[in-house]
């Protein structure tokens, strides 16, 4: 079973006595964050050490190339959303940057796997309420790259299926790069939890996932189960986790929220989550995040009781 946390800081002390505790047997980190000796130590021990690339997302692309910034279907600008700053995925300049980021990574970080996240069309999921969500992106760049390849009117099914391919083209080009390279290093991808059949499809529609796509690039699907952030009941980890299986036939990672928001998290509904989420047909566990674990010491406990087990 696959014992995982996401760390959003540096390693330090605590964060190697947490993961002993915890026996946690696989770490994923900023790519920012890494540490050759961190890593190297982890390593030794047995342990697998991940990074995590954030792609079509920040402020810095939006000041970098304006035209990045994601527009909607009427040509208004993507606003801010909270701390989110959503990135047009087919602005020529970001794509050529974030692939170049990506090798660079593989050649020079002796890791043993690599995460893709914020590999999708832009949205901040995690508030969407309604039937409608916004849909992103009608920039010039989008516009005439779609018109060129296939023509007609950004519009139903075919403008669907060309936002997807664009996804998983991005994944594809980082597989290449990574056979390319000799290396054994798994490709992990982030997943927007929502189902295909919910908000009318906009898993694909919105996002721009297709998970059926995306599977024979993919080692690993992390499904983001935050189920306080997304206001559903722990049981919806679990179902979630079934269907994405189901679709890809690939090792399934589900996160779930260590962190009490944006209620209350008792110890015995995180429990209940942790317990669900590792169960079969997933492949293990992700605690996202290791931080807000460690400052809770009851959820800590819950967590070093179940996985210790």
């Amino acid at each position: 079973m696959l014992k995982s946390a996401f760390l959003t800081q540096p390693i330090d002390a605590a964060t190697l006595a947490a993961i002993e505790t915890l026996d946690l047997n696989l770490l994923i980190g900023k790519w920012q964050h890494f540490d050759a000796g961190a890593a190297a130590q982890l390593q030794a021990a047995g342990r697998q050490v991940h990074v995590e690339v954030g792609l079509f997302v920040g402020e810095s692309w939006w000041q970098r190339f304006p035209d990045a910034r994601p527009r909607s279907q009427d040509g208004e600008l993507m606003p801010r959303i909270k701390w989110y700053h959503g990135v047009c995925p087919n602005h020529p300049a970001v794509r050529s940057e974030l692939l170049a980021r990506v090798a660079h990574i593989i050649d020079t970080m002796p890791i043993n796997g690599l995460w893709l996240d914020f590999i999708r069309y832009p949205a901040h999921w995690e508030i969407v309420r309604d039937e409608a969500p916004a849909e992103y992106c009608f920039c010039d760049h989008c516009l005439a790259q779609f018109r060129r390849e296939v023509g007609g009117e950004p519009a139903g099914p075919a403008w669907v299926a060309w936002k997807c391919q664009q996804i998983a083209a991005f994944v594809a080009a980082v597989r290449a790069l990574i056979n390319s390279s000799g290396k054994t290093i798994q490709l992990g991808l982030f997943a927007v939890p929502w189902r295909p059949d919910e908000l009318d499809g906009a898993i694909r529609r919105i996002i721009g996932q297709d998970f059926r796509l995306l599977a024979p690039h993919v080692d690993l699907f992390g499904p983001m189960s935050y189920h306080g952030l997304c206001d559903r009941p722990v049981e919806w980890i679990a179902t979630g986790v079934a269907q994405l299986h189901s679709l890809t036939g690939k090792p399934i990672l589900p996160l779930i929220q260590t962190m009490a928001e944006p209620g209350p998290l008792p110890v015995d509904e995180f429990a209940a989550a942790l317990r669900l989420a590792s169960a079969k047909p997933a492949a293990g566990v992700c605690l996202f995040h290791l931080a807000a674990l460690q400052q809770d010491s009851a959820r800590f406990a819950a967590a070093a009781a179940q996985l210790r087990g």
